[in-house]
């Protein structure tokens, strides 16, 4: 029944093919990888988890420079130096990086809109 319905809608060539529709039911490929690292953090081992608090200490004990954000419900970690540095450009001469002003309205917009 639905056969003939398919060949008068679309050419003969398209008759024969399969045609596959995304499937409604399908998950999105999650868009951050958050979840993910919960999961990990959860079944680590409790020594593993002191690994990874220490690791994660002595990152943070190499920043150097904080910056809280306008709204003040962000309190933005970033480097002046070295591969992990923002980009110092500073348009406006305020003493204060485009880029660090430019994140931190980002994040606090996010605030907002939530």
């Amino acid at each position: 029944m639905l056969r003939p319905i398919i060949r008068n809608l679309f050419p003969a060539w398209l008759a024969g093919m399969v045609i596959f529709l995304p499937l409604a039911a399908q998950q999105p490929p999650p868009k951050c990888g958050m979840a993910h690292r919960l999961e990990t953090y959860a079944a680590a081992t409790p020594a593993e988890r002191a690994l990874l608090k220490e690791n994660r200490r002595a990152q943070q004990q190499g920043l150097t420079e904080t910056y809280l954000s306008p709204s003040g419900h962000f309190l933005i970690y970033y480097e002046t130096s070295g591969i992990d540095a923002i980009p110092d450009y500073d348009r406006n001469s305020d003493g204060t990086p485009d880029y660090l002003e430019f994140v931190a309205k980002a994040f606090d917009r996010a605030w907002e809109v939530e």
